[in-house]
Parts: C-alpha cells; sequence; structure tokens
C-alpha cells in the first residue's frame, strides 16, 4: 500500500500543478496533461529561486504558493485572448453570445483535434494509453523492489545526497547544492529542480530516499508515454495513432529504462520525457491556434523548467523548435 501511495503522489506532483496551470491558460485537457510536467519544472524552478533570494525555506508550502501564483497568473494570461475574440464574435454578429463552435478563440470552439466523436466509446483509447503509460512505472518499481533500491552509481548517491541536503535545510536554489557537488566552491551552479521536486515526496510513508528518487523515476517513463502518445495524436489527427504511439513509447528499453539505470541521470530522464509535451505546445503554436499566446507562453515556460533539471535538454528542445521557426520563415 505504501508503494501505491508513493507512485500515486509521485505522479500527481509531477502532472496536476504544470497541468492545472495549462488548463487555467486555456489549453485542451490532452495538451494539459503531456506538457504538465515541464511546467511542474517550471513552477518548482520559480518556487526555488524565490525562496533562495528571500532566505526562505522550500518544502509543501512554499511549493504550494507557488502553484497558486502560477495558477493564477495563467488564468490572467489565457483570459485576455478570449474575452478579445469574444468581443470581436459580438461585434461582428450583433446579440451573439459567443458560445458557437464556428468562431476560433470563443467558449465553446473546439480544435480540429477534439473534434466531437460520436462512437460509442469516445474516451476508449484514452483509456488505453493511460493503462500502457503505466507500463514504465511497474518495470520500475519491480526493478527497484518496490521503490526500495536505487542504481549503485555515483550518480545515485549524489541525488539522494542533494534531496536529503534539500529536505533538511530548505535551500534549493542554483548556487545553493555547492556542498554537496562541490563542497570545496560553495557557489558552484548546479540545477536543483530535480532534487527540490523529490523532496516534496520524503515527507510521505517510504519517501525518504531511496523512495522518493524511485517514485520519480517510476513515473518518469509514464510521463513519457503520455507526452509521445498526445503529440502522435494531434500529428496524425488520430486515436488509433495515439494508441500505437503509446505502445511503442511503453515498449522502448533505450528510454527510460536505459537512461535510469546508467549513471543513473535521473534529472536528465525527467527532462528528456517532458520533451513529447513541449513540442505538443509548438505544435499549437505552430498552427497558429486562437490561443497562440498561452501557449508561447507556457512554451517559453516549459523550457526553462527544463533547463533548471538539466540544461542539455532545454539545448535539446530548442534545436527542433529553432529549426521549425526557421522552415516557417523560407
Amino acid at each position: 500500500m505504501t508503494t501505491l501511495v508513493l507512485l500515486a503522489a509521485a505522479l500527481g506532483l509531477v502532472v496536476l500543478p504544470g497541468a492545472a496551470v495549462c488548463v487555467a491558460a486555456g489549453t485542451r485537457w490532452r495538451v494539459a496533461v503531456a506538457a504538465g510536467p515541464a511546467l511542474t519544472l517550471a513552477i518548482v524552478a520559480a518556487g526555488t529561486a524565490v525562496t533562495s533570494a528571500t532566505d526562505s525555506r522550500w518544502g509543501p508550502l512554499a511549493a504550494a504558493v507557488a502553484t497558486l501564483a502560477a495558477i493564477l497568473l495563467a488564468a490572467a494570461v489565457g483570459a485576455a485572448p478570449r474575452l478579445a475574440a469574444r468581443r470581436r464574435a459580438r461585434s461582428a454578429v450583433p446579440g451573439d453570445d459567443g458560445s458557437r463552435d464556428a468562431e476560433p478563440g470563443v467558449i465553446g470552439f473546439r480544435d480540429d483535434d477534439e473534434a466531437r466523436d460520436r462512437r460509442r466509446y469516445p474516451n476508449a483509447a484514452d483509456l488505453v494509453v493511460a493503462l500502457l503509460s503505466l507500463v514504465p512505472a511497474v518495470q520500475v518499481t519491480v526493478a527497484t523492489r518496490g521503490l526500495t533500491a536505487i542504481p549503485q552509481q555515483w550518480d545515485a548517491i549524489f541525488h539522494g545526497a542533494a534531496t536529503r541536503f534539500i529536505a533538511e535545510t530548505g535551500r534549493a536554489g542554483p548556487l545553493d547544492l555547492g556542498p554537496v557537488s562541490q563542497p570545496a566552491n560553495p557557489t558552484f551552479y548546479y540545477p536543483g529542480g530535480y532534487h527540490a521536486l523529490a523532496t516534496l515526496l520524503t515527507g510521505l510513508p517510504g519517501g525518504p530516499p531511496p523512495g522518493a528518487l524511485d517514485a520519480l523515476s517510476a513515473v518518469t517513463g509514464t510521463v513519457f508515454v503520455l507526452g509521445a502518445a498526445a503529440l502522435t495524436g494531434r500529428l496524425c489527427r488520430s486515436r488509433v495513432a495515439a494508441v500505437v504511439a503509446a505502445v511503442v513509447a511503453a515498449s522502448l528499453w533505450i528510454f527510460p529504462y536505459s537512461v535510469l539505470g546508467n549513471g543513473p541521470v535521473l534529472p536528465y530522464a525527467i527532462g528528456l520525457a517532458a520533451i513529447p509535451g513541449l513540442m505538443l505546445l509548438a505544435e499549437h503554436l505552430a498552427a497558429r491556434s486562437p490561443r497562440s499566446v498561452p501557449h508561447a507562453l507556457l512554451l517559453g515556460s516549459g523550457v526553462a523548467g527544463t533547463w533548471a533539471v538539466h540544461p542539455s535538454v532545454s539545448l535539446a528542445v530548442a534545436l527542433p523548435l529553432v529549426a521549425a521557426a526557421v522552415a516557417g520563415f523560407v
């Protein structure tokens, strides 16, 4: 039971805060679930930066305040284009209440990938994708003997020590992990977003390392499967394609299992897992959807969130984004 509680808490911690921000900004729920992890990392990055600057303690309370602030800000950003579109619709058609599906950007408008499905079981594909996304979590749970063991390599020792350091001191800023990573250089920079996130699980039964690290490792594959399925479904405009993508993503060995086992480079792994969700935001932005401004801000925040766990992930995201931007102008 402790293992299930810890897994559920880890999945909720990684997905829900960022997904709530996406929904508040006006995205559809599939986009929110896929891009949520990257936005959660952004919330952690902003929260730890503020607590470090104000000499405050990072913990569940600080994380809750940061999440609430992000949701309110996203709601304000998302409301502006919707109100503007509704105003334009009413001025174009006197007496219109702005609820028609045909008007982009107005309440009730549905994107192409959200077209009404008249099949008997319209959410069957989503359920299959959700179940497939749990396969990596089960694999990691079994491999870690119920979230009690970690890979026996140097990086695992560091990740455990960094998580314990933040939990005990409350210091989680980008320059605060020097005593753990480079004791001779107290201002050594090391992105601690992953460890700050793991710290939020240490108060649960079984949460102290290695439990928190194993739980995040377990949901890393889940995040990847959900993002890959949502992105493929959007690009192909097909729920079947989304299921096929989920099957492939859940069957891969090189990611996440090899990355989680070698090193283990845990922050890098969760950053990579968030890339499909970021690319989904980019696709909506490239399609010039009615919510382009919120999508752009969410994308930028998500990229910043991946930087907070591993800068190389941000560069990996930036390369295809730059290529797509150049192609759009050619």
